[in-house]
């Protein structure tokens, strides 16, 4: 019950996280909107340098687009019960957990060493994706 609340909990922020970055990235909001808290806020140049770069993409499609899928998915599956039931899409679920987690490592080590920018909510996400993992 505590797990399934965590993974509830865990997958919303995610997914807000990456609603907003969709709804920056596609100038329906500025990058340092004001229901974004102050610590959280890019300036706007940043904002777009960590969403237009090359591993901001995977198979063309925005990081963040498809972490809207992912943490829908995962609010889903924890509230029809897949997290705590043997089930076919268990074993799926977790490997692309991983995946998302590994793949995570490898876009924080971008943001600090290839863009060196910093980014609180990019930060927030790998670990909200390493626990989700």
């Amino acid at each position: 019950m505590l797990i399934d609340g965590l993974l509830l909990l865990l997958s919303l922020t995610g997914f807000l996280i990456s609603l907003y970055f969709t709804l920056v990235y596609y100038r329906r909001i500025p990058a340092n909107y004001f229901l974004v808290p102050r610590v959280c806020r890019m300036s706007a140049p940043n904002c777009q340098t960590v969403l237009s770069t090359r591993d901001a993409r995977v198979f063309g499609v925005p990081n963040f687009v498809l972490g809207l899928i992912y943490y829908s998915v995962i609010f889903v599956a924890v509230l029809v019960g897949f997290a705590g039931k043997e089930c076919d899409a268990l074993p799926i679920l977790l490997w692309i957990s991983l995946f998302v987690a590994i793949f995570g490592l490898y876009l924080a080590y971008s943001l600090l060493f290839k863009i060196k920018i910093l980014c609180l909510l990019c930060f927030a996400s790998y670990g909200i994706n390493a626990s989700i993992a």
